[in-house]
C-alpha cells in the first residue's frame, strides 16, 4: 500500500449505490456509525494488489486480536 488518508473529523459524503457480489445494496447509511475500509484494486494485478490484501489481512487480523474486530460489513473491496 502506498499509504492512506484519514480525517480528523467525519465529513458528509454524497449519496452513491453499490451492489455487493451477493447483491447487497450497499449505500452511505449502511456504512454510517461505524469505521469503513474501502479499498479499490483491479481484477488482474499481478503486484500491488496481492500485497494489498495480504496487508488488509494482517490489519483484520490485529485488529480481532485486540478485540476491535470488524465485520464483514465494515470492509468493502471493489475491484475494476
Amino acid at each position: 500500500m502506498n499509504g492512506y488518508y484519514s480525517l480528523s473529523q467525519p465529513k458528509e459524503i454524497s449519496n452513491f449505490e453499490f451492489i455487493s457480489s451477493n447483491n447487497t445494496k450497499i449505500t452511505k447509511d449502511f456504512l454510517k456509525d461505524k469505521w469503513t475500509l474501502v479499498y479499490f484494486g483491479f481484477t488482474n494485478c499481478p503486484d500491488e494488489c496481492p500485497v494489498s490484501m495480504s496487508m488488509i489481512r494482517e490489519l483484520f487480523l490485529t485488529l480481532s486480536e485486540k478485540g476491535m474486530g470488524l465485520s464483514d460489513k465494515q470492509g468493502t473491496f471493489n475491484f475494476y
